[in-house]
């Protein structure tokens, strides 16, 4: 059962009032070593990444035989071969406002992304779609064919695909980046992108809690709508994920 604020805040008062505040606390990381092999427990840690077209970004070129599209239907077998994203979601992308970008060599997939355009998926999010603000772009689900890691592919594509955006007018692109994914961080950062923000989301059963770390001087209103409006203390979050009823 998970509690209402109002209802946590009432249920700590009693138990400090009872057990004093260092029983409270022992009751409950009892409860939630009680409670945390039956729950649904996630934890992510991302790192957001910016390019802002306005400032300019590396370009490069792929080598003879390879190109880059804006992909349509035609090119979803390719992109099922990939792995990541399949034929059904993919179509459900392409019908909606998602953008699809392709690498090819011949009948080859080597490179796909998405470009998401007003709000972008985000477990984080409360309802699991991030708003994006007006002249900001997200970029998504990206994938380099195994045969094709490590060769630079990735970088030239992001290059290719700001070059489109920003001649339709686009201010930024975004993405996300799982911290310890090391070889996208490095891609990313080789095509111009900065870090701007660390996410940690954590979630158990119902309840879920979500820190920002912002860099200095950075632009933080993409990221604003992840948190929520007003964050449980860290008391409270324990008792209203793990308490399964009154702890006294």
């Amino acid at each position: 059962m998970v509690r209402s604020a109002s209802g946590v805040r009432d249920l700590v008062r009693i138990s400090v009032c009872r057990h004093g505040l260092s029983g409270t606390l022992r009751r409950a990381m009892a409860a939630s070593g009680r409670m945390a092999c039956r729950l649904p427990y996630l934890r992510e840690c991302h790192v957001w990444y910016r390019l802002d077209l306005e400032r300019g970004w590396k370009r490069g070129d792929l080598p003879p035989g390879f190109e880059i599209v804006r992909g349509g239907v035609g090119e979803l077998p390719l992109v099922e071969k990939l792995g990541n994203v399949g034929y059904v979601e993919a179509r459900r992308r392409l019908d909606g406002d998602a953008d699809l970008w392709l690498v090819r060599h011949g009948a080859n997939p080597v490179f796909a992304g998405w470009i998401f355009r007003r709000r972008t998926p985000a477990v984080a999010a409360p309802e699991g779609w991030l708003d994006l603000p007006e002249g900001i772009v997200c970029l998504e689900d990206l994938v380099t064919a195994p045969p094709y890691r490590g060769r630079g592919f990735a970088p030239i594509s992001y290059s290719a695909i700001a070059d489109s955006l920003a001649r339709e007018g686009v201010k930024a692109i975004v993405v996300k980046i799982e911290e310890t994914n090391h070889p996208s961080r490095r891609s990313v950062e080789k095509a111009g992108f900065r870090p701007v923000a660390t996410m940690t989301l954590v979630r158990i059963g119902g309840m879920r809690h979500v820190t920002m770390e912002l860099k200095d001087g950075e632009d933080a209103s993409p990221f604003l709508p992840l948190l929520p409006a007003s964050e449980p203390s860290l008391m409270e979050w324990i008792f209203g994920a793990l308490a399964p009823g009154p702890i006294y």
